[in-house]
């Protein structure tokens, strides 16, 4: 289809008509636009996090085992607080 001749049969429609194209067309231009600012928006705070990731999973259970096993013992942390019943 030809853009000019479809230019030219919008511009000798009623002007309801008309008005109905230009809004499906501020529509369409906006939906662009939004996408394009959601889409910076998004890579803009994906970059501000990276650095801030949590540790992979296999070096946080390493170092809960590693703290774990320097609590003392419940015997350990419990003697010479309570006296020994009979």
């Amino acid at each position: 289809m030809n853009i000019g001749r479809k230019i030219e049969d919008i511009r000798n429609k009623p002007e309801h008509i008309r008005e109905r194209y230009v809004w499906v067309a501020v529509g369409i231009c906006m939906l662009f636009i939004l996408s394009i600012w959601l889409f910076s928006f998004r890579m803009v705070f994906k970059q501000k996090s990276e650095p801030d990731v949590a540790m992979p999973v296999k070096e946080l259970m390493d170092k809960s085992k590693q703290s774990l096993g320097d609590l003392p013992s419940m015997d350990s942390a419990l003697q010479g607080t309570v006296a020994p019943t009979e």
